[in-house]
């Protein structure tokens, strides 16, 4: 979680957009240009972080995955002879919390 938390900061730290200001109020061409190539400016930089966003996506896929298999071991291989009850509530929650995010990752939009 800590890694997709440093990876939308860093995209959140590029995507601010660089403003230019017209050195001529009535310039309006050069001022349409510079829009214009701002803009697919930044349609390229969006591009790229979008790319960039979807393999580091993929990749915490599988460590929730694994986060999931990890706990249902604990719980079902140690259960009770390692764990008191307060312990396995607390690992039941873990699954449950876990299980939540996966099914929030896997709904359209995200």
């Amino acid at each position: 979680m800590k890694k997709l938390t440093v990876v939308l900061a860093a995209v959140l730290a590029l995507s601010v957009p660089v403003l230019s200001q017209a050195h001529e109020h009535d310039d309006h061409a050069s001022m349409d240009m510079t829009h214009e190539t701002m803009h697919n400016h930044q349609d390229d930089q969006c591009a790229k972080e979008c790319d960039m966003l979807l393999k580091e996506c993929a990749h915490e896929v599988d460590t929730i995955q694994q986060r999931i298999q990890r706990i249902q071991t604990e719980i079902r291989d140690k259960g009770a002879t390692v764990y008191n009850r307060e312990e396995l509530q607390v690992l039941n929650k873990k699954l449950k919390e876990t299980n939540e995010l996966v099914r929030s990752l896997q709904k359209p939009g995200h």
